[in-house]
């Protein structure tokens, strides 16, 4: 006997945005920071204090904070966490 069969799956939203690892740790502080309400520019003056450079190298100023944060907060608004839901499934049984 053979079954042969076909699926169709649809992925109903994004998954999870990864984050580079080299940036893992300032996005962490990024965060941590903002739950203790800290602005944009003590969130920058901490990062200059610590010796965090921008991915160009440069040094952090409240406008690019600001800007930063804008991005991360759109990522994680567009992400679903869903999982493959099978729309369609379809089994042939052959003798």
């Amino acid at each position: 006997m053979r079954v042969r069969f076909t699926a169709e799956i649809d992925v109903e939203g994004l998954s999870e945005f990864a984050v580079p690892e080299a940036y893992q740790e300032r996005h962490e502080i990024f965060q941590s920071l903002l739950w203790h309400k800290y602005t944009a520019r003590e969130i920058s003056d901490y990062l200059n204090k610590l010796g965090y450079r921008t991915p160009r190298g440069g040094t952090y100023y409240p406008k690019l904070v600001g800007a930063t944060i804008s991005k991360l907060r759109r990522r994680r608004k567009s992400v679903k966490v869903t999982g493959p839901k099978v729309s369609k499934l379809t089994f042939w049984l052959k003798a």
